[in-house]
């Protein structure tokens, strides 16, 4: 049974009364505990807390700006349906494709997707548009609700085979193995969790079919008929669709292929603070760590693959992107170590 610690929770609601310009002091009830927390996200912190937390941000900002950007606050309430709903699915598969069809048509700023690979179901996290400040509590706070959910349907062997981290370690070994109760490894291509098949469309004791339709009904309601769309994860799918061939495609090819010109899709990327580059480069970081991790390929023909024109700017880059060299990467994570 996974364990969840709350401050995993509470932290990044102390930064959302920060965004909000607000002083958390109140909210908590306790500055000394809100010192503590802001210097270590790991701080025990009670339930009671938690939920008062979650409660006074809800009254004081509606909860839109937490989930919902469709005109409409977000409640405890309409929270508390969508887990029920979650909980009432057949099994996990399902109820992880409502969470996910949710949060994209909430437009919300991490952008959930699951593929079956063989006897493995990869659950992948990618950011929209956030402060790189929030990023690794935002992953990590989505990982901890995951398994929180499928602790909640008391399914059997329900941890995860691995957790990926793309940023590093925000605690000592220990908490992430007493937390997520599998392997993690982080300076990762990707964030995602892997779950055995077997769990993912185990059956749910809680699974009520009659319930789960009416709620899906009920959250139906709730969000707008067609989401907005993020350029840059337009842009990002388009480019992976070409495989390898995404090096050769500019700017121009895909704003063609998109059906905008040159200048509006750069100024809806600048909008969502990136550029065409920096989603291009993104790409050549996840294509060169999954090629190090998972093949045998030479340095040289890896350094190719991703567009580099020799070993020693593919060096470079590498150290930017993962903080280590590409030999070191590839020994660490083609023999399973992980923390």
């Amino acid at each position: 049974m996974i364990t969840l610690e709350p401050a995993m929770f509470l932290r990044p609601l102390l930064r959302a009364t920060e965004r909000l310009g607000l002083d958390p002091g109140p909210f908590v009830g306790n500055d000394a505990l809100v010192r503590a927390i802001q210097i270590n996200p790991f701080q025990p912190v009670s339930p009671a807390i938690q939920q008062a937390v979650q409660q006074k941000l809800f009254q004081h900002a509606g909860g839109s700006h937490l989930v919902l950007e469709t005109g409409r606050a977000m409640t405890p309430a309409d929270m508390g349906l969508m887990g029920n709903a979650m909980a009432s699915m057949p099994n996990a598969r399902v109820g992880i494709e409502l969470a996910e069809m949710f949060i994209q048509r909430a437009n919300y700023h991490i952008r959930p997707s699951t593929r079956k690979d063989g006897n493995v179901y990869r659950c992948r996290l990618d950011a929209l548009h956030v402060s790189a400040d929030d990023l690794p509590l935002s992953f990590e706070y989505i990982v901890a609700s995951n398994l929180a959910y499928f602790a909640s349907l008391g399914l059997k062997d329900g941890s995860p085979l691995e957790v990926r981290f793309q940023h590093g370690p925000l605690a000592e070994a220990s908490f992430y193995a007493n937390l997520f109760q599998c392997p993690v490894k982080f300076h990762q291509p990707v964030n995602e969790v892997l779950f055995p098949a077997s769990l993912i469309e185990q059956t749910s004791p809680q699974s009520n079919p009659t319930l789960s339709s009416e709620l899906l009904g009920q959250l139906e309601r709730l969000l707008p008929a067609h989401p907005p769309t993020s350029m840059a994860h337009t842009v990002l799918d388009l480019l992976r669709q070409e495989d390898s061939n995404h090096l050769s495609r500019d700017v121009k090819w895909v704003s063609g292929r998109l059906g905008v010109s040159v200048r509006t899709l750069q100024y809806r990327l600048k909008e969502e603070a990136t550029t065409f580059h920096d989603l291009q480069d993104s790409l050549r970081r996840e294509q060169a760590g999954s090629m190090l991790a998972e093949t045998k390929l030479p340095l040289e023909v890896v350094a190719e693959r991703t567009g580099f024109q020799d070993p020693t700017s593919f060096h470079r880059a590498f150290i930017r992107w993962y903080g280590t060299t590409p030999l070191r990467y590839r020994r660490v994570n083609q023999t399973g170590s992980s923390v």
